[in-house]
């Protein structure tokens, strides 16, 4: 039990870091002043923690408004592949815009970037994604805390 409880502990002193590090502002907030006021559909942040080589990783996240899903995967080689998820049809055909950095850099010094747009999937056409493969980001270090911004244009 003990062994737990420190564990735990240790859990969330390294939670609460990592919190401590997002910005102050709402992220819709954040995003809207850089869209020149255009308030985003979706927003969300993932975090996750850098595995060490050969140990997996996969994180998921939804969005303020719980419509799209983030999920983070390390891929057999080592890649990061980056996939969105909704099956709000109003999120269908827009672009989901995304920012990966870590808690020690800020976002405007991001390890990568860029756009996906929402599609319907060959499973089910009521269900949209976008998918990336984003390569093996190595300058990232087992532990570091990584951070994807996301947000659904107008």
């Amino acid at each position: 039990m003990r062994e737990m409880d420190a564990a735990a502990s240790r859990a969330w002193e390294e939670i609460r870091r990592a919190i401590s590090r997002l910005p102050a502002k709402p992220l819709r907030e954040i995003i809207a002043e850089r869209w020149g006021g255009k308030q985003p559909l979706s927003v969300g942040i993932l975090l996750a923690r850098w595995p060490s080589p050969g140990e997996a990783l996969e994180a998921s996240a939804r969005s303020d408004d719980l419509r799209l899903v983030a999920t983070a995967r390390i891929d057999e080689d080592g890649g990061l592949r980056l996939t969105f998820q909704t099956e709000d049809p109003d999120l269908a055909k827009r672009v989901v815009y995304f920012t990966v950095y870590t808690l020690e850099r800020t976002d405007s010094d991001p390890f990568a970037g860029g756009g996906v747009l929402m599609v319907p999937t060959s499973s089910s056409p009521n269900r949209f994604e976008g998918r990336c493969w984003l390569g093996t980001l190595e300058d990232l270090r087992p532990g570091d805390i990584l951070a994807i911004q996301f947000a659904v244009a107008p």
